[in-house]
């Protein structure tokens, strides 16, 4: 997956990039769009290329959704939870998404409560499915081992609510202001 976070604003360069990558055996090309809203844009540049184009991210609510998948736009959704407005929010547009034969992969780049809700929604959804996750080494991590991938896998959470514990002492640590 390559992640180019809006980078581009001309349709013939992500065209170019995927043209010039296209033998690397790359599984989507996530956010060249910018705007993240260009839907229709997004869609024409979807009929000239062979890599997946994935996006989604930037979704702020439901509606967006429908637009998008209306469009045509990507062959891949990463709705995100924290910015969809929480978990019913994000199911209610996972499903629509998966209604509509589309594929879904939360987008969860983060290492927080948010990851969480990520990772009990992939958990939810039917098949296997992937669930992103940014590794990065940490001082201290207030969730502990909750968010230590292994094996490749991250565990889902087995107690009421998120299943996670917030140690306290971690944040109070690293707390600015």
């Amino acid at each position: 997956m390559v992640d180019t976070n809006c980078y581009w604003d001309e349709p013939e360069d992500i065209i170019a990039f995927c043209e010039a990558v296209e033998g690397f055996g790359i599984a989507w090309l996530e956010e060249p769009l910018y705007p993240a809203d260009a839907y229709e844009v997004s869609a024409a540049i979807r009929q000239h290329v062979k890599i997946p184009l994935a996006a989604g991210e930037n979704l702020g609510n439901y509606n967006d959704a429908r637009w998008l998948a209306a469009a045509g736009a990507v062959d891949i959704v990463q709705p995100s939870v924290a910015k969809i407005g929480g978990i019913t929010q994000a199911w209610k547009t996972i499903r629509f998404l998966q209604d509509q034969n589309i594929r879904v992969v939360p987008h969860s780049p983060f290492v927080g409560p948010a990851l969480i809700a990520a990772i009990h929604m992939v958990a939810a959804m039917p098949g296997e499915e992937l669930c992103e996750h940014r590794f990065c080494d940490l001082g201290a991590n207030p969730l502990g081992d909750a968010v230590i991938a292994v094996n490749g896998r991250l565990p889902v959470p087995q107690t009421p609510g998120l299943g996670i514990t917030v140690d306290p002492s971690v944040v109070e640590k690293y707390r600015v202001g």
